[in-house]
């Protein structure tokens, strides 16, 4: 993938997740809002810097061939509808089932995986369930920023 798309691509998913948090942050009160606020506000000015970062990159290449992996522009319709899929679900489902849902999707579908599809979807569970861990005890444990809760969890 070009290096312009995969940083749009890049700030797009991050600040979708800051997007996501947004809420929950803005209704925190007191001394306990400051980091949860920080870090949603990092993780916006973040994404804002890798999009304009992009798009600078696919200005400055113009039409020229950067050498490397060609985008693949399958991959990039499947990250934004998963994506856009996934922000829609959290409120319905609650964060970590639609989280876990999402990581693992987009694991099967995107990472190449040696050996059997037993074995690749065993790896993509243990992914899944590792990431929702870490921002579990993130998020919840260290900055004790409540996730949108669901129906399931």
């Amino acid at each position: 993938m070009h290096k312009g798309v995969s940083d749009i691509a890049a700030g797009g998913f991050i600040g979708g997740v800051a997007l996501l948090f947004l809420p929950e942050t803005i209704a925190l009160e007191g001394v306990s809002a400051v980091l949860p606020k920080l870090l949603v506000f990092g993780m916006l000015l973040g994404s804002a810097y890798l999009i304009a970062l992009g798009v600078v990159r696919k200005v400055r290449s113009g039409e020229a061939e950067e050498e490397g992996e060609p985008t693949a522009m399958s991959r990039i319709f499947i990250i934004g509808a998963g994506s856009i899929a996934y922000v829609l679900a959290a409120p319905v489902l609650g964060f970590y089932v639609s989280s876990f849902t999402f990581l693992f999707i987009m694991a099967t579908i995107l990472l190449k995986h040696d050996g059997s599809k037993a074995k690749a979807a065993v790896l993509n569970v243990i992914f899944a369930v590792l990431m929702c861990l870490v921002v579990w005890g993130g998020f919840d444990v260290l900055l004790s920023v409540p996730t949108p809760p669901g129906i399931l969890f």
